[in-house]
């Protein structure tokens, strides 16, 4: 499939409980989940617009919808988000075009997708988190894995080694000494080993994020001749069989997840979506490349992401525009 950059799409979940500490969520922000019959619905129409359905796809859309009064209720609103979709897309935009077919494609497909794969990884992980907040690990080698927020992981540990898949979401290790058993983390096709040390991992849409609290460890990918260390203090990215340089680090900012903060430093608006992810249920999608590259300071409770994003309008030159389920993030002036 192919992307239109124009616009992204990032699902931000929300807590099902709010901390008896924490403020309640702002009304205005649509975070309710949606359930899988208006899933099902969404992937419908991206199937049913996408210029390749023929009648058979036609006959058993109708089918479905037949099947129940749930089945047809979804449907009705979904073809009313696709309608509401493209009126969005349609309206003019001072110095912003925006691809509409590819885009809405592309945003609905993640749209009716996303919560199937993370069902899929929840249901084949050892371990998992739900959107309660991190949860402490302690392994049968002694090592302590913490689990950020929606955040699955498989492990395998034996006589002879220690391995670690990160599904999704993120985690800090810290790691048991034991040189005849290799610690090693994968994630989206990279290979983590620490060297004795203390480390986190992030996956996101862009790849993994793997920043050194303590000692070293040796990153390296299939294909690439040379592994690449990263020391104490240090991050280093790598996603599309590419693997970055490390760079210095505020470790303080990478671990505030633990201590239920996000910490932001002039940080591109991608990014920031991409951690509120984490702690949001429902999607926000984005208009197009040059909202993505604003950027954005400040500290947030992960437990009330919906205060990051209604302040945005405030502090960047942004517009929110809510529909179901859907949080779009067009330009704007300030």
């Amino acid at each position: 499939m192919v992307v239109d950059k124009s616009c992204s799409v990032y699902d931000y979940r929300s807590r099902k409980h709010a901390s008896p500490m924490s403020p309640p969520t702002s009304p205005s922000v649509e975070d309710k989940p949606l359930d899988a019959a208006l899933e099902a619905a969404l992937d419908w129409q991206v199937r049913l617009h996408s210029g390749a359905a023929g009648a058979s796809e036609r006959s058993a859309y109708a089918a479905w919808q037949l099947a129940s009064p749930r089945h047809r209720a979804a449907a009705a609103r979904a073809e009313q988000l696709w309608r509401d979709l493209g009126n969005v897309a349609g309206r003019p935009q001072r110095q912003i075009g925006w691809r509409r077919s590819r885009a809405l494609a592309a945003s609905l497909v993640l749209l009716g997708s996303v919560l199937s794969l993370i069902q899929r990884d929840t249901w084949f992980s050892n371990y998992h988190t739900d959107y309660g907040g991190p949860k402490v690990v302690s392994l049968s080698d002694g090592s302590i894995l913490t689990l950020d927020t929606n955040t699955a992981v498989d492990v395998d540990i034996t006589a002879e080694h220690r391995r670690i898949t990160l599904r999704r979401g993120q985690i800090h290790a810290v790691v048991a000494h034991d040189p005849a058993r290799p610690f090693e983390v994968n994630a989206d096709g990279g290979k983590i080993r620490a060297l004795g040390t203390a480390f986190n991992v992030r996956r996101d849409g862009d790849g993994v994020d793997v920043a050194v609290t303590e000692h070293v460890v040796r990153v390296s990918l299939p294909g690439l001749p040379q592994a690449t260390e990263v020391y104490e203090g240090q991050h280093l990215r790598y996603g599309a069989g590419a693997l970055g340089v490390p760079a210095k680090v505020d470790l303080r900012t990478v671990t505030a997840w633990q201590r239920g903060y996000l910490v932001f430093d002039g940080a591109p608006l991608s990014d920031v979506l991409m951690q509120v992810a984490h702690y949001h249920r429902g999607y926000t999608l984005v208009r197009d490349e040059s909202i993505e590259s604003l950027k954005l300071t400040g500290v947030f409770r992960t437990a009330d992401t919906d205060a990051l994003l209604e302040a945005l309008p405030q502090t960047l030159p942004v517009h929110l525009r809510r529909l179901p389920g859907l949080l779009v993030i067009e330009a704007g002036q300030r």
